[in-house]
């Protein structure tokens, strides 16, 4: 009798919050309405996604690329990589190497 009591309890409970979370989003609540969409309809916001694409380089692609610009003579323009800086101001204390 103890456990179906408390069951009822229980389900009295969420029903009394169903209720005041329904009448709170027909009343224009947006924050129960959002609610009620996620936990009893399982709606998601729209998310986005970002995609990172690279490009494998095929060893014997650059070489058979390399061996036509030096032996065959082709001219093919290659984009050069932006150099970066190495700070030249960075105390011996601070200095560390991996040897």
């Amino acid at each position: 009798m103890a456990e179906m009591a408390a069951q009822k309890g229980k389900a009295d409970n969420e029903l009394q919050a169903a209720r005041r979370l329904n009448e709170a989003s027909e009343s224009g609540d947006a924050k129960a309405s959002l609610a009620i969409l996620q936990h009893v309809h399982g709606w998601t916001a729209k998310t986005e996604i970002s995609v990172d694409v690279y490009q494998k380089i095929s060893v014997l692609t650059a070489l058979e690329e390399a061996r036509a610009r030096v032996i065959e003579g082709q001219a093919v323009e290659v984009e050069q990589q932006p150099r970066q800086m190495i700070p030249t101001n960075i105390p011996a204390h601070n200095a560390t190497a991996d040897l």
